[in-house]
């Protein structure tokens, strides 16, 4: 806890991060969170996501929820009984072919995000459905919690303390007490993350005066 002494309690808005609020002084800082879960463990999403060690563990994931369809195992009865060899999944452009035929099971993509990490997310339409989400709008829901994975990956989330001085009347003594705290925002736009909006209006300019104090 910061401690400091004053003559007078007004003195402490000579710190640019200080904001006097009603009679109250308080100050802010927005930092960024290295503790937060991955997005699949801390929400409900549309995305299941498999983090792999290797690049080529990448064609593996991608090779097995192929393999898992009904798609592919019409193919293989086919090749089967005509004893032809079965496609190759592991050739790019037969795979990518694969991806999209299955579309209507599922949907499928590799991310690659933060320092060297590989993923393959997908959605099924079951999922969606388990979460409220129509199939029609499984993609654009992935893509958005796609963009979720690489802020996380790339350690681009915040969160903000506040503290409240609490200023002795006798020997003008001021500590500092944190009053609230919060976590788990993506982004670094305190407007556009949320980080704004979760505070009643007449502490916004306690975390303006924070995200100034930030950037300068």
């Amino acid at each position: 806890m910061s401690v400091f002494t004053f003559d007078e309690p007004e003195k402490l808005l000579t710190d640019r991060s200080v904001v006097k609020v009603g009679n109250d002084y308080y100050r802010a800082e927005i930092v960024q969170q290295d503790d937060a879960d991955r997005p699949d463990r801390d929400m409900d999403t549309v995305i299941f996501i498999t983090s792999v060690n290797r690049p080529h563990e990448v064609d593996d994931e991608l090779v097995d929820l192929i393999m898992g369809t009904d798609a592919w195992e019409a193919t293989m009865e086919l090749c089967r009984a005509s004893g032809t060899v079965p496609p190759n999944l592991y050739d790019r452009d037969v795979r990518e072919h694969w991806l999209e035929a299955i579309r209507d099971k599922v949907l499928a993509r590799q991310v690659r995000a933060g320092y060297n990490g590989h993923y393959v997310v997908h959605t099924t339409p079951e999922r969606c459905a388990t979460l409220g989400v129509d199939w029609a709008d499984a993609e654009k829901a992935m893509e958005g919690e796609i963009e979720l994975l690489v802020m996380w990956a790339e350690n681009d989330i915040y969160g903000y303390t506040i503290d409240k001085a609490n200023t002795c009347d006798h020997c003008k003594r001021t500590d500092w007490e944190e009053v609230d705290s919060c976590w788990g925002f993506y982004g670094d736009d305190i407007d556009k993350n949320g980080m704004i909006g979760n505070l009643p209006s007449d502490m916004h300019a306690v975390l303006r005066a924070a995200e100034w104090f930030r950037r300068s």
